[in-house]
């Protein structure tokens, strides 16, 4: 429905368009209530064409487009002997000047002509001609008035541009030592982010030594002794078990660069009043434990005891004595008062509170935004667009001035060029109509006037620029129903955009795709699709690609040809060769077998589209002599080849002509 009513708006307008360039001039061929004139002795009247008389009768003009010439039969004049006073019933033209150089007039109760050198006076068509004549310099006249007030915004709209430039350069440089300053504070944060961490942690790293030199002096040599050879990292006594047996557990690292070949330990067990208690089958208060070496330095050993006393009463285990044999045959003891003193051993690991020294910095998201708002401001400036904040930086109203005042300027250059148009567009057609040019189709074209008979007496008039016969162009297209599919290719025009009828021929490639789903009830071999073997329905979703080449041939018939616009209205024919062709199943149930559905399925019977295309092509749309655009249905007709087939497609494409 929109599209007829966009068809019809577009006719209307072409036909109202030619009664309004003849209507414009059209009272220039009537002359003043009651003219007469007086004709010379021996005047010479030819009978007006018979085609003419209805046109004369209805004040109409005697036809569309062109100006009124009247063609002269062959007829022998009539002459007239005496002066006689006759009424003028129109101007008009026997030759093609720009003045009228005739008369229709009214003489024994018929219409004849009568040329301006057989009468006495003619003034009346001297002063419709010089009216013509003044009206054409009065439209150029406004044309130039126009067309210099569109010169003289477009002045001032550059003049404003080239100090809007400069403004911006200024400006910008601004912006640019900005972005860079911000941008050098915020590549120099981390750096200066690490020297107070650095800094910070010497300091903290002399606190810790400080106080660790400080306990460590305090202690006795032995003490000192013991934490040069061995760091104790487990020591713990297990719950009794059901009879009473604990197992203790004692991991150690050595610290002495000497290896240890052996490890002898002895402590007291405590029950849960902290007195010692001894082992209910031994009898013996004393614990004791060895660990084989070689334990290197740095490495840790250790190891679990099983059953180390037995006593349900058991709770803790106290190291009273370590002592140490070296490889080298040396040896080392220390008594659980030093063991003691060791667990007070001050931790030497430095913390600092990164987030704490660093809070007085300025942050990198206060740099990067900083960054981000000159960068603002200058993509305000590239792209000339309005700032509506503040300029407090730049400190200058004059740029939204400058913005406003070439977007005024703008609208005001846009708005004197349309008329500046409009009025060119009035001068290009009065010199059309003064000068015989058609206002139609710019090709060899007849134009007939009514007669009272019904019949037509042509005029032709020939333009020397016609649009080629043969034309060759690209063309694109999108169609779509069940299918989609795209093309492009290239297309052969053979005749005018303009001519009634014309052709076009071509080649183009085609990509077209589909997905469908299909349903199918498992019988017999289908069932054995399945693992295991069911007799089920199912459905998978299969889609076909397929590339091809197409060949169209349409006939067009164009009506309401324009000077510069055509409605064609077409039918073809379409033969596709298809070249590739995939077919994939997109979904499908967990237990359905690809392999074995080709085993029992043709795969012709799945095929959804008309592949290759054959297709009727109805069509309709706009030609010029650039370019055509058409909408079309494609009737398929080998859609009965296939199961479920595609019955055509609906489509639009554009070809451009070179």
């Amino acid at each position: 429905m929109r599209l007829i009513k966009f068809l019809a708006i577009l006719v209307l307008g072409m036909v109202s368009s030619v009664f309004v360039c003849n209507a414009q001039y059209d009272s220039y061929y009537k002359p003043d209530n009651g003219l007469t004139v007086t004709t010379k002795p021996n005047a010479e009247l030819y009978p007006l064409p018979e085609s003419y008389h209805a046109a004369v009768a209805s004040g109409e003009a005697f036809s569309y487009g062109v100006r009124d010439v009247v063609k002269l039969g062959d007829d022998k004049p009539k002459v007239v002997r005496k002066p006689q006073t006759l009424n003028v019933m129109r101007y008009t033209n026997i030759a093609k000047k720009e003045s009228f150089d005739a008369y229709i007039v009214e003489y024994k109760e018929k219409l004849w002509v009568l040329s301006e050198e057989h009468v006495t006076q003619n003034d009346a068509l001297v002063a419709r001609s010089t009216k013509l004549a003044n009206y054409g310099d009065d439209l150029k006249q406004r044309y130039q008035a126009k067309h210099d007030r569109v010169v003289e915004l477009n002045g001032q709209n550059a003049s404003t541009k080239r100090e809007l430039d400069s403004l911006i350069d200024k400006f910008s440089a601004t912006c640019r030592d900005s972005i860079e300053y911000y941008r050098e504070l915020k590549s120099r944060l981390p750096h200066l982010r690490d020297s107070l961490i650095a800094q910070a942690r010497a300091q903290e790293q002399a606190r810790v030594d400080e106080e660790y030199n400080k306990w460590y002096n305090s202690l006795p040599a032995s003490t000192r002794a013991a934490l040069g050879a061995i760091e104790i990292t487990y020591s713990e006594l297990d719950t009794p078990n059901s009879v009473g047996g604990c197992d203790y557990t004692l991991a150690y690292v050595n610290k002495s660069p000497k290896t240890i070949k052996y490890l002898y330990w002895t402590g007291d067990v405590y029950n849960a009043v902290d007195d010692i208690v001894p082992c209910d089958i031994s009898g013996y208060e004393d614990i004791k434990g060895k660990d084989t070496g070689p334990v290197y330095e740095g490495q840790e050993s250790g190891g679990t005891w099983e059953c180390v006393i037995y006593n349900y009463t058991a709770r803790y285990m106290v190291l009273t004595k370590i002592q140490i044999i070296y490889m080298d045959g040396s040896t080392l003891s220390f008594t659980g008062d030093d063991l003691y003193r060791m667990k007070s051993e001050p931790s030497r690991d430095v913390y600092v509170d990164t987030a704490e020294v660093t809070s007085h910095l300025v942050s990198e998201s206060f740099y990067q935004g900083k960054i981000n708002y000159w960068n603002g401001i200058l993509w305000t400036l590239k792209n000339k667009t309005s700032y509506k904040g503040f300029w407090s930086e730049l400190n200058d109203s004059k740029y939204n001035e400058l913005v406003g005042s070439i977007s005024t300027l703008a609208k005001q250059i846009s708005g004197a060029s349309a008329e500046a148009s409009d009025a060119k567009a009035k001068v290009e057609n009065f010199e059309k109509f003064v000068g015989y040019r058609i206002y139609a189709t710019p090709s060899k074209t007849s134009y007939a006037s009514k007669s009272s008979a019904g019949g037509t007496t042509a005029q032709t008039y020939t333009t020397t620029t016609k649009s080629p016969f043969v034309t060759f162009g690209l063309e694109g297209s999108i169609e779509g129903l069940k299918s989609f599919s795209t093309g492009v290719g290239v297309i052969m025009r053979i005749g005018r955009y303009n001519s009634l009828f014309n052709a076009t021929v071509g080649v183009k490639y085609q990509y077209t795709t589909c997905s469908n789903e299909i349903n199918y009830q498992g019988s017999g071999g289908l069932g054995n699709l399945y693992h295991p073997p069911t007799d089920p329905s199912w459905d998978v979703i299969y889609e076909q690609n397929a590339h091809e080449v197409v060949i169209p041939a349409i006939l067009n018939l164009n009506v309401s040809r324009g000077d510069d616009i055509a409605f064609l209205l077409g039918v073809g024919y379409e033969y596709g060769i298809s070249f590739s062709q995939k077919a994939t199943f997109q979904q499908y149930t967990s237990y359905f077998d690809e392999s074995k559905f080709w085993q029992i399925v043709d795969a012709s019977d799945l095929k959804h589209l008309s592949i290759p295309t054959r297709a009727v092509v109805l069509q309709v749309g706009f030609g010029s002599r650039e370019c055509d655009w058409k909408f079309y249905y494609k009737i398929y007709t080998n859609k009965s080849k296939y199961v479920n087939g595609t019955p055509g497609a609906i489509g639009t494409s554009m070809t451009i002509y070179f």
